[in-house]
């Protein structure tokens, strides 16, 4: 897989979309969010129906600062831009060994942290 493929499934196993139908519809809603994941969960956040898996995910993410963004990095829409998959492998095992230290030397931008702290 590519990373950006990576990526995606990353996200389908988190928000628990991971049925035929939820996959094709959460595929669109990010296509149509331009590919910019903030965007996708500001408009997840303000729908009546949510992923079943939001809030196990939204907690997922808050104790491995930096992941949402290396998400967002390796789903850049120009694959000219994205992440490289030895850098994002790189990036991800310094996120996990942070988490696991429970230190952080990551940042995940302003819109996602004040998610995360309006979620706690």
């Amino acid at each position: 897989f590519d990373v950006f493929s990576t990526a995606m499934i990353f996200f389908q196993l988190l928000f628990n979309l991971i049925d035929d139908r939820t996959e094709a519809a959460f595929r669109q809603q990010v296509e149509d969010a331009k590919y910019d994941l903030d965007s996708w969960l500001d408009r997840e956040l303000l729908s009546k129906i949510r992923p079943s898996g939001l809030d196990n995910a939204l907690g997922y993410f808050a104790e491995r600062p930096g992941l949402w963004q290396l998400l967002k990095d390796m789903m850049y829409p120009d694959p000219e831009m994205r992440v490289s998959s030895l850098k994002a492998c790189v990036r991800l095992k310094a996120i996990l060994n942070d988490a696991s230290n429970g230190i952080s030397n990551f940042e995940d931008g302003p819109f996602f942290e004040s998610v995360i702290s309006s979620f706690d």
